[in-house]
């Protein structure tokens, strides 16, 4: 997961592509998410500071599908053909 996320949102910074920054951002979400769950279960976190957490995350995510969609809309990040693309 976190190879996913890394390799989205470095692709999606150099091929200016919403579509992977909202790939990428989903899957940095579900990294922290389950980060979470594993401290909490782990260390003996605190279950309603996990849920806490775990809702401030998904706010989070619906806010990085909120922007990715308006940068879309506008048209201020015009996507360019990535180095997957330009291989083929």
């Amino acid at each position: 997961m976190t190879l996913e996320a890394a390799l989205s949102l470095g692709t999606a910074s150099s091929s200016h592509s919403p579509a992977l920054l909202a790939f990428g951002g989903d899957s940095l979400v579900e990294l922290l998410s389950a980060a979470v769950v594993f401290w909490r279960f782990r260390f003996a976190f605190n279950e309603a500071r996990a849920a806490w957490i775990a809702g401030a995350l998904l706010f989070t995510l619906a806010g990085v599908v909120v922007l990715t969609s308006v940068l879309n809309i506008v048209g201020n990040r015009e996507e360019h053909q990535s180095l997957a693309r330009l291989s083929q």
